[in-house]
């Protein structure tokens, strides 16, 4: 009887043990996650001020992207086509998994409503038409299927 006792004891003792490292290591991964989440969000925020003057080669379409910053918020104006070219929108930045993407807002007139831009290296980088599986033209007057502007 008090042999059958002692076992018990020491299984509750054993599973008290138990629980107690494992609920320990929950509040380690929780903490674990919170500290990633925080640094995502730093990632998110940590946004690099882009305002200036791209170009794109000389070679090229030879259109001109000037982006402002007003207020913590930016704008843009693209030229080009010997002046014919004018059209200003507004713009935000995103950090995707360390990735900076550019999101134009175009005119009602063009068939795109929003257009997304690569920034690397002080290039914003623009697909400006489809294939077959997905059709579209932004700028129609530029043949680049990349457009490059460099800052």
């Amino acid at each position: 009887m008090k042999m059958k006792k002692i076992t018990q004891t020491i299984l509750v003792i054993m599973l008290m043990v138990f629980f107690s490292f494992s609920c320990n290591n929950t509040e380690n991964n929780s903490s674990q996650g919170k500290d990633n989440e925080v640094k995502n969000e730093e990632t998110e925020t940590s946004l690099p001020d882009i305002s200036g003057t791209y170009k794109m080669p000389v070679n090229t379409c030879g259109f001109e992207l000037i982006i402002t910053k007003e207020n913590e918020e930016y704008s843009y104006n693209v030229k080009g086509n010997n002046g014919i070219l004018d059209i200003y929108g507004k713009l935000s930045l995103s950090n995707q998994n360390g990735t900076i993407y550019v999101d134009f807002t175009l005119p009602e007139s063009f068939s795109e409503k929003t257009v997304q831009g690569l920034l690397e290296n002080n290039t914003i980088t623009i697909q400006n038409y489809g294939n077959a599986d997905n059709q579209f033209t932004i700028f129609e007057d530029c043949g680049d299927k990349y457009m490059e502007f460099k800052k």
